[in-house]
């Protein structure tokens, strides 16, 4: 806007009065879609970092718990093929 007033103070006297010259000092600029949309930025790159760090967690809990599963599996083989024989722990366990 100051430089639209800047321009026009060389401008001749005629020209400096007419309507479109007036009209244009008071024209505010229009910001673009992405001067819009910036100060919208760092809010969803906060919200993207939540949902990579959720996703994250979930997969590490998921995986946590197979191998959970997994190694108490053995445990109880382990268990069943000291207490009732190898045999009969394989028995258990195919089934």
């Amino acid at each position: 806007m100051r430089a639209n007033t800047q321009a026009i103070g060389v401008l001749k006297h005629s020209l400096r009065r007419a309507r479109k010259a007036q009209k244009l000092k008071r024209s505010l600029p229009t910001p673009g879609l992405l001067q819009k949309c910036a100060k919208y930025g760092h809010s969803l790159a906060n919200l993207a970092a939540c949902i990579v760090i959720l996703l994250l967690m979930k997969v590490g809990v998921f995986s946590a718990a197979n191998r959970f599963q997994t190694e108490g599996e053995k445990a109880v083989r382990q268990y069943y093929v000291a207490q009732v024989g190898k045999d009969l722990a394989n028995d258990i366990f195919t089934a």
